[in-house]
């Protein structure tokens, strides 16, 4: 559990407690409660400063952990980073003009590159160049393009959980909002 967790659950015990007899905490219960929260601090600062001193038993312990989750860490490196920045900036929003790709509009959303190939076409048919299906997990603007180097080529978005097609505008597929989906 974390420290400030607890220090949290402790205040409102005392609280609580303090509300069920039909009073206010008395100074003297506020002033435990105090010391007991920074007892818990300390323990926890002393616990956090062992774990990163070489050598230590708690040093081992973390290490080990580090060493069996680092797999599952690297093998989604792309998927952890992207909700690492969407989180800090959710959560401190003011940070994002200190970081270079702020001014980049067209690239602030992540994008994926395919490479693939495909038969020759006999004019005036259409044909798939690909297909993919993404996932939505938070709603979010997304201005979809598809570069290849066939001349006529459109981008279609279907919704899969509507059967619906996101709207286009000049045969481009228009900014969207898209909600979270459950099927791509």
């Amino acid at each position: 559990m974390h420290i400030d967790a607890v220090c949290l659950m402790l205040t409102s015990l005392l609280d609580a407690n303090a509300q069920d007899q039909g009073r206010e905490a008395t100074l003297d219960e506020q002033i435990a409660a105090v010391k007991i929260q920074k007892a818990w601090r300390g323990y926890y600062v002393q616990k956090i400063k062992r774990a990163r001193t070489p050598g230590t038993e708690e040093n081992t312990k973390a290490q080990e952990s580090l060493n069996r989750c680092w797999p599952l860490i690297e093998s989604a490196t792309e998927d952890n980073g992207l909700a690492l920045l969407r989180e800090m900036f959710k959560k401190e929003p003011e940070i994002m003009p200190q970081y270079p790709f702020y001014q980049d509009e067209w690239n602030k959303i992540s994008y994926a590159d395919y490479k693939g190939s495909y038969q020759d076409q006999p004019s005036m048919n259409w044909f798939i160049v690909f297909r993919d299906i993404f996932h939505v997990k938070e709603e979010m603007l997304v201005v979809p393009r598809m570069y290849v180097p066939i001349n006529t080529c459109m981008l279609r978005v279907i919704d899969n959980d509507t059967g619906e097609e996101i709207p286009r505008v000049f045969q481009k597929v228009a900014p969207y909002v898209y909600k979270r989906n459950k099927v791509g």
